[in-house]
């Protein structure tokens, strides 16, 4: 579903897209993607607002991205491991 809803949404923006997917799992994979216009690199393109939603939409999430239903159970984590806040955040 993601890497059907990613190359819509970048074609829907006049984009392509190419993917990489690995690391699969009983529960999905890692899909990379990475935007081109033509033959050249484009990740900054009209395309990256549209697919990051598409893929957030087919029931992806972003690297970097956290659910915000798992925020409370981080917070707790991260006041029980660092509860000086050495390491930031």
């Amino acid at each position: 579903r993601v890497a059907e809803a990613v190359l819509a949404a970048a074609a829907s923006a006049g984009r392509a897209a190419r993917l990489h997917i690995s690391r699969f799992a009983a529960d999905g994979a890692c899909i990379f993607v990475t935007l081109v216009d033509g033959d050249r690199p484009d990740p900054s393109g009209p395309a990256r607002a549209r697919v990051e939603e598409a893929a957030r939409a087919a029931g992806g999430h972003l690297v970097g991205e956290t659910d915000p239903a798992f925020a409370v159970y981080l917070a707790a984590l991260r006041s029980a491991l660092d509860p000086n806040r050495v390491f930031g955040g």
